[in-house]
């Protein structure tokens, strides 16, 4: 998780986002834009030798980006990519998503993957 100062709208932080992977020969796989304030981006290349995939979650505050990003060898990718995802679609910034219900289970716990918070 990063947060990275940026005081721009979600489409100019997607440009700048784009920029930079063209910059550095990664591929764009996937783009996607649910909310006002996020973006998600899937991608792939090489840095530093190796052949990596990348799937990213960026919220965007008021002056910053919450930058939430999964990485695994492109070779992994198959093998580990939904709970990558998972990891990263349950992030969520204080204020970034309509409340929901949490999920209760059979016990009355709470499932903390079901993407729902209490």
């Amino acid at each position: 998780v990063q947060i990275q100062p940026f005081s721009g709208t979600r489409d100019e932080y997607a440009a700048l986002s784009k920029k930079q992977f063209k910059a550095r020969s990664i591929t764009l796989l996937s783009e996607s834009n649910m909310f006002e304030n996020e973006l998600t981006f899937e991608y792939s290349g090489e840095m530093n030798g190796s052949a990596l995939h990348w799937y990213a979650k960026a919220v965007l505050k008021p002056g910053k980006v919450i930058l939430v990003t999964a990485t695994s060898t492109q070779d992994q990718w198959k093998e580990v990519s939904g709970k990558l995802k998972a990891c990263v679609e349950i992030f969520e910034a204080a204020g970034s998503q309509p409340q929901t219900q949490p999920e209760t289970r059979p016990d009355g716990s709470h499932n903390p993957l079901s993407g729902k918070r209490p």
